[in-house]
Parts: structure tokens; C-alpha cells; sequence
């Protein structure tokens, strides 16, 4: 099994890996596809080096007069690909993901949520994600409802009157059932 953390990069070593998580061509193909999700804008990715300095650093195209810094389009976007490298380029087979809602906008997290759907269904990978975000929860249970079951779970940590930590697993059923209900579930 083949574990990948997704602290975050520094624009450098992004470039780097995304050149080779690309190496195969249809992983462009495969990185754009789940990132439209996000920002239907975006037409291309390329790790370049304009200044001609040694600074690579991947440019995105979003259809404005000249590619901008893939940091340009925010913490939460340059995290998204990060998560989508470690599934397509890397073949991770289990992805952490710390704080999955960090650095995005609360609206965009139904459409993260399709494009990780979207990346973890063509692989064996498997995503946890902590989150404190009552939002991101219910974004995740809007995508996946419908979908067959056992492809999303909440585990949520308790403590026990005697001080005990325990974790409560809430499965699709009951997920869908609570959000209708609005019960607390983080």
C-alpha cells in the first residue's frame, strides 16, 4: 500500500512533481478534466520558467491574455492539485488530507468534492479528511448521494463518560438522514 501526505508545497517542488505526475499524457488530460470541476476557466497547466531564473513554477491557463501563477488561483486550488498528484501521478493508494477545507471559498466545496470523486473512482485510492466544517460535510454527502453505498463515511471522535475516546462511524444512510435533519454531525 502506497501512502501520500498533502502538506503543502512550495511553488518549486510543486513544478517539479507536476512535470512528473505529467510524464504520461494522459495524465494531462486525466488533471485537467477533475480541476475544471473546480474552475471551468481553466484550459492548461505547464510548469514554466519565464524569467528564465531557475524559478519554475506551473502556469495556468484561464483564458486571460497570458498564463497566470498556479498560485494565483488561491491556497485551496494549488491544495487540489496537490491531492489530485498524489492520486493520478503518484498512485497513492490512501491520501491524508488535513483540514480539507482550508483555503476554499464553502461554494466551491461541492465541486472539490466532484472533482476528488472524479479522481478517486479511475484509481484504488482512498481519501480521508479531517474537516470541522459542517459545509464541507454537506457538500461531500450531496455529491456522493445516489452513488452506490459504502463510498462515504464520517468518523467522528468522542469521549466516553469515563474519559475514553471513541470513534462513532455515521454511514451514508444515517449521513443523509442527519443532514435533512440538520442534526449535528461534526
Amino acid at each position: 500500500m502506497r501512502a501520500v501526505n498533502t502538506d503543502r508545497l512550495q511553488a518549486q517542488q510543486l513544478a517539479l512533481d507536476y512535470d512528473r505526475w505529467t510524464k504520461r499524457p494522459e495524465n494531462d488530460d486525466r488533471f485537467l478534466g477533475i480541476l475544471k470541476a473546480v474552475d471551468p476557466r481553466l484550459k492548461s497547466l505547464r510548469p514554466m520558467d519565464p524569467e528564465g531564473n531557475g524559478m519554475r513554477m506551473v502556469y495556468a491557463d484561464v483564458r486571460l491574455p497570458e498564463r497566470i501563477p498556479l498560485p494565483m488561483l488561491g491556497e485551496g486550488f494549488n491544495r487540489l492539485v496537490q491531492i489530485v498528484g498524489a492520486i493520478i501521478g503518484e498512485g497513492a493508494e490512501v491520501v491524508l488530507v488535513d483540514e480539507i477545507e482550508n483555503g476554499l471559498h464553502w461554494k466551491a466545496l461541492p465541486q472539490v468534492w466532484t472533482g476528488l470523486k472524479a479522481a478517486v473512482s479511475s484509481s484504488k485510492a482512498q481519501i480521508f479528511a479531517t474537516t470541522h466544517s459542517y459545509e464541507c460535510i454537506k457538500a461531500a454527502i450531496e455529491v456522493f448521494r445516489g452513488e452506490p453505498r459504502g463510498e462515504l463515511a464520517v468518523h467522528r471522535l468522542e469521549r466516553r463518560d469515563d474519559g475514553e475516546i471513541q470513534c462513532v462511524t455515521i454511514e451514508e444512510e444515517m449521513l443523509e438522514q442527519a443532514m435533512d435533519e440538520n442534526w449535528e454531525i461534526r
